[in-house]
């Protein structure tokens, strides 16, 4: 939110929206994306200047303090300022101004009257004079503009892969965020690692009719299943004009089979159905149950027959039970 606030005040987001690609600017042998409008970045000084993409400050900002951004230099002022019925040296902290702003230190003529009038003198007040104590900014001062930081990203209009790694560089310079790049990739490796594992595990416990120890064999099957599906669909969209069209064909893949398992999961349901009447001992947790698990290799008949003609199983059960259990 930070970030996307930062595009949209500095005006980044509206050189974004415009789509004017020819404002980028690039180095020798680089090629621009359609994407370069969207960081500050890839503007010259000289367009973010024209195109007022930054900011207007009532200071000259600290150079000291984050880069140059974010608080007002300040100058010790030591003057002769009148306390009572004496004239003492006295040092004020003021904001040095920019552009057309008023001197914080101006004084037109030395006083003649008061307690300072005689100490004060025209060499005080003479900006050109190597002893002045005021009038120190009385000649040509620096643009009030301030233009917007390369790290800020126009977020609104990019994918969800660039997001990513673009709020992680506006987090420090070049080699912190690299850092924290590698870190946020074997974060998200680990992530995708942990769910397929746990993804396979929870179907190998359901096509081992709810096994809390399913065959490892199985489990193994299920992982090289689920990798090989997401290798193949990727693979097939690597040669399509857009370079998201693999990763949108495995989202694809996965939201229309994702379907048939929601009648699994009624299934499901229904098995937690049973197992709370086995609590409760309306039925036994010792009653007959399935003699084999998907993978039986104990069996090959009956594991080759259950790939190829599933129904001729299903037919055998329902011409046990008299009908579709439903």
């Amino acid at each position: 939110i930070r970030m996307q606030r930062l595009a949209d005040a500095s005006g980044v987001c509206s050189a974004a929206y415009a789509g004017n690609t020819s404002l980028c600017s690039a180095g020798a042998g680089e090629q621009l994306s359609t994407k370069c409008v969207a960081y500050a970045a890839r503007y010259s000084k000289a367009v973010k200047e024209d195109r007022t993409m930054g900011w207007t400050t009532p200071c000259v900002l600290d150079p000291k303090y984050h880069g140059g951004y974010g608080r007002c230099k300040e100058f010790a002022w030591k003057r002769h300022v009148a306390v009572g019925k004496n004239c003492v040296l006295s040092t004020t902290w003021v904001k040095v101004p920019c552009g057309a702003g008023e001197d914080p230190t101006k004084l037109a003529a030395p006083p003649t009257e008061g307690p300072c009038a005689g100490t004060i003198k025209d060499e005080h007040v003479n900006p050109q004079s190597a002893s002045k104590m005021f009038n120190h900014f009385a000649g040509e001062r620096p643009s009030c503009f301030v233009p917007a930081q390369d790290n800020i990203v126009c977020l609104y209009n990019q994918g969800t892969t660039d997001i990513f790694f673009d709020q992680i560089a506006s987090y420090g310079p070049r080699g912190f965020s690299d850092l924290l790049s590698v870190i946020g990739l074997v974060a998200l490796i680990l992530y995708f690692v942990t769910s397929s594992d746990s993804g396979s595990f929870v179907v190998d416990i359901i096509s081992a009719n709810g096994h809390p120890n399913p065959p490892v064999p199985q489990r193994i099957f299920w992982s090289l299943t689920e990798g090989a599906t997401a290798c193949a669909l990727l693979a097939a969209g690597r040669n399509l004009p857009n370079s998201d069209g693999s990763l949108k064909a495995l989202q694809s893949a996965s939201m229309v089979t994702g379907l048939p398992y929601t009648f699994i999961l009624f299934w499901c349901a229904q098995s937690l159905v049973l197992l709370c009447r086995e609590e409760a001992g309306v039925i036994s947790k010792d009653r007959k149950t399935f003699n084999s698990f998907i993978l039986s290799f104990t069996n090959p008949r009956g594991l080759i027959m259950g790939f190829l003609a599933p129904g001729v199983g299903m037919g055998k059960v329902i011409k046990v039970v008299g009908g579709w259990p439903l």
